[in-house]
């Protein structure tokens, strides 16, 4: 079984290199060197540019000079072999770390799919394709073909090199140099893994950006951060001032957005949302079960409680529920902890003020025929408002007054009721006294 998984070895990386090799001569090579053009009047123009050729065919050449020199080390050992002593690791642990070059290679795959794509919609370019994998040496296989097999090689690294491990004696002289392969080829894998992952992360969350269109500020909203990962969205049903609202939720590992899906006659191309809010996660947030209510027609909901905004929300389900709250609870847990290392002490988002350190979650208005504070029922004449220290719902006769709460993300003072301005003002009093004292 070694001899067989040792040969298999060997005689894969020829097909391979032999592949490459290929795709270099029948495409690459003639695209660069403008063997097949196009005219365009009295001017004889390339079929693709510079560019295009580069992100569709990345570091290629790299690799396959890599790859032969693995082969040429590696030939000998098998057209002289002996199973109980011969060795083939040490070549691989010789040239592992070159192989790294394939996490450039990986992480460009997509967009060299998207350019091919895109260069294929050219009558000129579609009849080159054609006619090269027409040609006896493609072996029926599409430029696309040839472009997937980098891909494929570092994971069938593993599993050969894995093979040789199970079917090599402890005390063989190459067992050592196996598990070193092994462990050299793995991380590899994981880079190229991680690599496709932050570039697919990074591709999710440009689409949320421009599924916003002009509605978003990307300046001021900055939603394309380095460290920022998307992990969840989907739909739930915002209980708002004037009643329960379907929202569109995107959360992240930092922070959570909302916002409204546009009527079909509004959407354009990829602008399919209407941005609301932005929420960070880091500023003492907290989810919070709210228990199914006998006779209420509205289930599965759970408070959704930061610096900047509180709210009730809808799940469609049980299970939908508790999946959301642990999503976005482990976000906070992981979001809090990273800020903890990145920063020497954290400052709380309450200012020295002593203002709410989250908003309140509002009272529908639907919940409060009355003002909560002198009882006088609302009217077309009597207004409703909303304190926006307590949430509660008060009359402008019991909000006269305005105070400045940072932790709503505003530097201008809100409509606070006359109890929590009362409260507020004797705390600001007494911070401004306490060094005097």
């Amino acid at each position: 079984k070694r001899d067989k998984i040792a040969r298999e070895i060997v005689t894969s990386e020829q097909s391979y290199v032999k592949s490459l090799l290929t795709a270099i001569h029948l495409y690459l090579k003639p695209l660069r060197e403008r063997d097949w053009q196009v005219t365009n009047g009295v001017d004889v123009l390339p079929l693709m540019s510079g560019q295009e050729i580069t992100t569709i065919f990345a570091n290629m050449e790299e690799l396959v000079n890599v790859n032969t020199t693995l082969l040429r080390d590696l030939y000998p050992r098998i057209i002289d072999w002996n199973s109980t002593t011969q060795a083939l690791c040490d070549i691989f642990v010789r040239l592992m770390p070159f192989l790294k070059m394939y996490t450039r290679y990986c992480d460009n795959f997509d967009a060299a799919l998207a350019a091919l794509k895109k260069c294929e919609e050219k009558e000129a370019i579609a009849s080159f394709m054609k006619a090269t994998w027409e040609r006896p040496e493609s072996q029926n296989l599409s430029l696309r073909d040839f472009l997937i097999m980098p891909v494929q090689r570092i994971p069938r690294y593993n599993l050969l090199l894995a093979d040789l491990l199970k079917n090599t004696d402890d005390d063989h002289p190459d067992r050592r140099n196996i598990e070193r392969a092994l462990a050299m080829c793995k991380e590899i894998a994981d880079r190229v893994n991680e690599s496709i992952k932050l570039r697919e992360n990074r591709e999710k969350i440009l689409s949320i950006l421009r599924s916003f269109g002009s509605s978003i500020k990307e300046e001021r909203v900055r939603l394309v951060e380095p460290h920022r990962r998307f992990i969840k969205d989907g739909e739930l049903v915002k209980m708002c001032r004037k009643g329960p609202q379907s929202r569109c939720v995107w959360l992240f590992n930092d922070i959570l957005i909302y916002g409204t899906e546009r009527p079909l006659s509004q959407a354009v191309s990829e602008e399919k949302f209407t941005f609301h809010r932005k929420l960070d996660l880091t500023t003492g947030a907290y989810v919070e079960d709210v228990p199914d209510e006998k006779g209420s027609g509205m289930k599965y909901a759970f408070q959704f409680v930061a610096a900047q905004k509180s709210f009730t929300l809808y799940a469609k389900s049980q299970e939908a529920k508790v999946e959301w709250m642990m999503a976005i609870n482990k976000a906070i847990q992981e979001a809090t902890e990273l800020k903890k290392k990145r920063e020497e002490h954290i400052k709380g988002p309450a200012s020295s003020m002593g203002e709410a350190v989250v908003a309140p979650v509002w009272v529908p208005d639907a919940e409060s025929p009355y003002c909560m504070v002198c009882n006088a029922k609302f009217n077309a004449l009597k207004r409703r408002h909303h304190c926006r220290h307590c949430g509660k719902c008060i009359c402008d006769e019991c909000s006269p007054k305005k105070f400045r709460l940072p932790n709503l993300g505003t530097d201008k003072p809100v409509r606070v009721c006359s109890n929590c301005y009362t409260t507020l003002n004797k705390r600001r009093v007494k911070k401004i006294t306490e060094p005097l004292t």
